[in-house]
């Protein structure tokens, strides 16, 4: 009987003792996940200023200006957009070396395969932003030259690089998923805009040549009626 009692006291205490060790092990690693996260962010902020030093210094901003692309990325410019990605790959790279010295189960697997998974991010971003300025270039352009319907030209052209980028893009961005459904779904979307557009053009076209071709019916009524 005493035996049985000794041994379940040891049992306990080895259960405590376990316990413990888990738990302190546990406050450890995420003390030492939460530093280096805090590295990472202070790390991030130093890189983004150097960065926007950098752009500053050789004026990006400015020469986009004067090619006209300055506004191509919707609600952001190129500096800031530049800033934001560098700032995210810097902390997760950090977040990395930090679930490289630990083991917290799910959530160290978690940010693992985010650091897997940004430098694909990375590449899908620039791939994105570097389609945008160049289709917003690329339309600038045809609109400056005096062809016609420019602007229809143009919109078409920009649609059609987006679409171009945004498939090439997808891939990237969502490694791993079937991405097959959003590409059919961009083929339609593109299709649809092309009919309206193309149905908004013979409209147009209709609407004014009407006048033209009843000027030349007009002057050439005597040569028509006399094939009749």
């Amino acid at each position: 009987m005493l035996f049985q009692i000794g041994l379940n006291s040891a049992v306990i205490q080895e259960a405590i003792r376990t316990g413990v060790l888990s738990s302190v092990t546990f406050v450890l690693s995420a003390l030492v996940l939460l530093v280096t996260f805090g590295v990472g962010v202070i790390v991030s902020r130093w890189a983004v200023g150097v960065v926007k030093k950098a752009f500053a210094h050789f004026k990006v901003e400015k020469k986009l200006e004067k090619y006209g692309v300055h506004d191509a990325l919707p609600g952001i410019n190129f500096t800031d957009a530049s800033a934001m990605i560098v700032k995210l790959y810097t902390i997760v790279l950090f977040l990395g070396i930090g679930a490289q010295l630990v083991n917290l189960g799910f959530v160290t697997d978690i940010i693992r395969s985010l650091v897997a998974y940004i430098p694909s991010f990375v590449q899908g971003s620039v791939l994105v932003i570097m389609g945008l300025i160049a289709a917003d270039y690329v339309t600038d352009r045809i609109r400056k030259h005096h062809i016609p319907m420019a602007g229809l030209v143009a919109n078409m052209f920009s649609i059609a690089l987006i679409y171009i980028v945004m498939t090439m893009s997808l891939d990237l961005l969502l490694p791993g998923v079937d991405t097959s459904l959003l590409k059919q779904i961009f083929v339609i979307l593109l299709g649809a805009i092309g009919l309206g557009l193309g149905g908004g053009l013979a409209l147009a076209l209709g609407l004014g040549l009407k006048d033209t071709v009843a000027s030349v019916a007009a002057k050439n009524k005597a040569k028509i009626e006399s094939h009749f």
